[in-house]
């Protein structure tokens, strides 16, 4: 009889601590006020900025000019260049004499890491460069201000476009699926260079479309090119009531097409691309 007596009141003295805990707990949460929401949809986080650690080689007077500091960045582009599925970066520079191009290559190990050594060094938060250490440098003819990049020769490569603001001057460099580039093609334009972007357009996927935007004795137009075997052949124009200063493509209207969006100063203007897609101007 007392040892069922002396279980039961072990019972309930553990009954009424947790009663009280509970009671404890709640009192607490309640004292702090709702639980802060966790945010919703897609989020990015951000680490402090850090110097990239990397030693350039090639062509010799570019890698002088960015050792020396004499080379001023420009532009940049981001694109599986060397076609190892990591995306790669180029970067222009002005130099005295002309313009430098740098190839920084993706680093694998920074966003699948390949070994132990870099798990662990992720998990005390020490990240792996995003770019490998050796960077190849090469001269280039202007001052690069514009970089795309896309399947401009038809080669199933992604190539690289340049033009310097202000000359009339387009360059293809074709690229071989390894980094490197070789100079392909040179386009003279009918005025000033304003701006240059790439993207796919419409349902025409095989090839890269180049558009230009030019100001001249003529006027402003915006000129398309469109990437074939032979290099980029001029597609159309259409003319703009004042130059253009940038271009973007994307989904401006819900169809299954890509638009473009082209920002200058002036009057309104929306065409129709034929055997495209809808081009929309949009000016402030």
């Amino acid at each position: 009889m007392m040892s069922s007596a002396l279980r039961f009141r072990g019972r309930f003295i553990a009954f009424a601590f947790s009663v009280v805990m509970l009671f404890c707990v709640q009192t607490a949460l309640f004292a702090a006020g709702p639980a802060p929401q966790a945010p919703q949809g897609p989020h990015i986080y951000v680490q402090d900025t850090q110097a990239v650690k990397v030693s350039h080689s090639g062509d010799a007077d570019a890698v002088q000019a960015l050792v020396a500091g004499q080379a001023q960045p420009l532009s940049s582009a981001s694109a599986d260049l060397d076609e190892d599925g990591v995306a790669d970066l180029l970067v222009g520079y002005s130099t005295p004499t002309s313009g430098v191009v740098v190839l920084h290559r993706g680093n694998l190990d920074a966003f699948a890491p390949q070994s132990q050594a870099s798990f662990l060094a992720i998990a005390r938060g020490d990240f792996p460069s995003p770019f490998l250490p050796n960077a190849q440098a090469f001269n280039v003819p202007v001052r690069p201000d514009f970089l795309a990049t896309g399947n401009f020769t038809g080669s199933g490569h992604l190539d690289l476009a340049l033009a310097s603001r202000g000359g009339n001057t387009l360059y293809i460099f074709e690229g071989d699926g390894k980094g490197k580039f070789a100079s392909r093609q040179i386009i003279t334009l009918p005025g000033a260079i304003t701006t240059l972007a790439a993207g796919e357009f419409g349902r025409m996927r095989a090839s890269t479309h180049l558009i230009v935007g030019v100001s001249g004795a003529q006027g402003s137009s915006l000129v398309v090119y469109r990437g074939t075997a032979q290099g980029a052949s001029r597609v159309t124009s259409y003319p703009l009531t004042a130059p253009a200063t940038a271009v973007a493509f994307g989904d401006l209207d819900g169809g299954p097409d890509s638009a473009l969006n082209v920002s200058s100063t002036g009057d309104g203007l929306t065409p129709r691309l034929a055997g495209f897609n809808r081009i929309r101007f949009v000016y402030p």
